[in-house]
C-alpha cells in the first residue's frame, strides 16, 4: 500500500453542493452503441432518523455489455450529488421531479470504454439518494444519503442477479449467464465514491461460507476492487473519521489538483486512513494535476471554480495550462480504470503491470502517465 502522485499531459488523445446541470449536456446514447438506459420499475426505500419512514423511487439507470455469451466481470459506476430539481440547497427540492437531470448518463463514455474492454457495466441513477425531500434537510441529508444509496445499489444489483438467471426485470436485453457475480467492482465519483466505499464495507459482513455464496448469488456479494474519484461523504474527518474507512480490497483514490469542490483534497484521507489499518490489499492515492471536480461526468455543465474563485495556489482559472480538458479527464479515468481492473483480476508474473497503476510499492511513481 502506498500513496503517490501521478501527472498527466493535457494533450492526451484520449460532493458537495454544485452548480445546476445543463440538460443540453445529457449525452446522446446513440454515440455509445453498447450503452442503453433502463427502467426497472418502482420500489421504496426505508429511512431511519427522518420524519418520513419510506421514500418511493423509480429504479432507472444505464447498462453496457460486451458482445458474446459468456459471463464477464462487472463494474458498478456511481455518480455524485449534483444540483437539480431533486437537490436545490436554499430552495424547494422536489421528488419525483421534472426535468430530472440524468447524471448516470454522464458516465456513458466510461461504460462504453469498459464494455469494449470486456466488462459489463451498471450505472444506477442515484438522484433519489441525494434528494433533499422525504424528510431530508441540511442537518440529516448526508446520513440519509448513506441509507438510501446502499439500498438503491443493492436493488439494482439484485435485479441484475435475477436477469443473470433468465428473469428480465426490465433491462431490455438478455443477460442470462452474462454476469460473473463473484467479480464485482465499483467506480464512484464524489458522493458516489463515498457510497461505493461504504457499500463495499457493508458487503463484507457475512457470517458463514454458505451465507457468502447466497449473497453472491443474489447480487449482494463482496466488491473486489474500488476506483474512487474525488470521493466524499460530505463529513469533516474530525466529525466522522469513520466516514473515511476503506474495505480491505484493492483501491485507487483519485484526487484532482484543480478540484474546488473537494478543495482541501480531503478525498486522500481515505488513503491516509488505510495506512493505519492492517491490510492485505493495496491502496493507491493519485493526485491528478489540472483535473477539476466536474469534468469526470459529462452531464455536469460547469466546473467547480465558483467555490473559491481566487484560490490561485490551488489552480488559477485564468491559466489554461494549469487545466486538463474534459476529454483528457474522461480518457484518463477510462484508461486508468481499465488498467486497474485488468491488474486486479490478473496474476501478472512481474511488477510492470502493477507499476502502471501505481500498485508496485517498491517502485518509484512515474513522472507522467
Amino acid at each position: 500500500m502506498l500513496s503517490l502522485a501521478l501527472s498527466v499531459r493535457a494533450s492526451w488523445g484520449m460532493g458537495q453542493v454544485q452548480p445546476p446541470s445543463d440538460p443540453l449536456l445529457a449525452p446522446n446514447l446513440a454515440n455509445f452503441p453498447l450503452v442503453q438506459a433502463y427502467d426497472l420499475g418502482t420500489t421504496s426505500l426505508s429511512q431511519t432518523g427522518a420524519e418520513v419512514e419510506a421514500m418511493p423511487i423509480a429504479l432507472t439507470g444505464a447498462i453496457a455489455l460486451p458482445p458474446g455469451n459468456s459471463p464477464v466481470p462487472w463494474a458498478v459506476v456511481l455518480h455524485g450529488r449534483h444540483a437539480g430539481c431533486h437537490f436545490q440547497p436554499g430552495a424547494t427540492s422536489q421528488w419525483p421531479c421534472e426535468p430530472e437531470p440524468r447524471f448516470d448518463l454522464g458516465f456513458a463514455y466510461l461504460a462504453q470504454a469498459l464494455a469494449e474492454a470486456g466488462y459489463g457495466v451498471l450505472i444506477p441513477n442515484l438522484n433519489a439518494a441525494f434528494s433533499e425531500t422525504y424528510g431530508a434537510n441540511a442537518d440529516n441529508r448526508n446520513e440519509l444519503a448513506d441509507q438510501r444509496s446502499g439500498q438503491i445499489i443493492d436493488a439494482h444489483l439484485s435485479r441484475l442477479a435475477q436477469a443473470n438467471q433468465g428473469d428480465d426485470p426490465g433491462f431490455g436485453r438478455s443477460l442470462t449467464g452474462r454476469v460473473d457475480l463473484g467479480r464485482l467492482a465499483m467506480v464512484g465519483h464524489s458522493m458516489g465514491g463515498g457510497a461505493a466505499a461504504l457499500s463495499a464495507i457493508q458487503r463484507l459482513n457475512v457470517d458463514s461460507a454458505a451465507s457468502l455464496q447466497a449473497k453472491i448469488a443474489d447480487g449482494l456479494g463482496p466488491i473486489a476492487a474500488l476506483v474512487l474519484v474525488s470521493p466524499t461523504r460530505s463529513y469533516a474527518i474530525a466529525q466522522r473519521p469513520d466516514a473515511y474507512q476503506l474495505p480491505d480490497v484493492p483501491t485507487a483514490v483519485i484526487a484532482g489538483g484543480c478540484d474546488r469542490d473537494i478543495f482541501d483534497l480531503s478525498s486522500l484521507y481515505y488513503v491516509e486512513t488505510a495506512r493505519e489499518q492492517p491490510r492485505a490489499s493495496p491502496a493507491v492515492g493519485i493526485l491528478l494535476p489540472g483535473a477539476n471536480h466536474h469534468y469526470f461526468n459529462a452531464a455536469v455543465a460547469e466546473d467547480d471554480y465558483y467555490r473559491q474563485p481566487n484560490n490561485g495556489p490551488l489552480c488559477d482559472p485564468q491559466r489554461s495550462r494549469d487545466r486538463l480538458s474534459r476529454v483528457a479527464q474522461e480518457n484518463f479515468l477510462a484508461q486508468y480504470t481499465i488498467a486497474f481492473l485488468q491488474t486486479v483480476w490478473s496474476t501478472p508474473g512481474e511488477d510492470k503491470a502493477l507499476a502502471q497503476v501505481g500498485l508496485a510499492a517498491q517502485q518509484a511513481a512515474p513522472a507522467k502517465m
